[in-house]
């Protein structure tokens, strides 16, 4: 892993955020991560994300707790 721990845990923790940040690209990651490529293109994931309707999506997010 070339990506500091100091960043990788907060960025982590938040990464659902980013998921639907318009724009969101990382490219912190080494020339030798599996995940680099696809961390600096984010924002194409990003895009097809908010794209999704919403009331689909939430059966996904909003279950009940037992």
């Amino acid at each position: 892993m070339t990506i500091p721990d100091n960043v990788k845990q907060p960025m982590l923790r938040k990464f659902h955020d980013f998921t639907v940040t318009p724009g969101w690209t990382f490219n912190g990651s080494g020339p030798s991560e599996k995940d680099r490529q696809l961390l600096v293109e984010y924002d194409i994931v990003v895009d097809e994300v908010n794209r999704l309707d919403p009331a689909w999506a939430k059966q996904f997010y909003c279950k009940e707790q037992i």
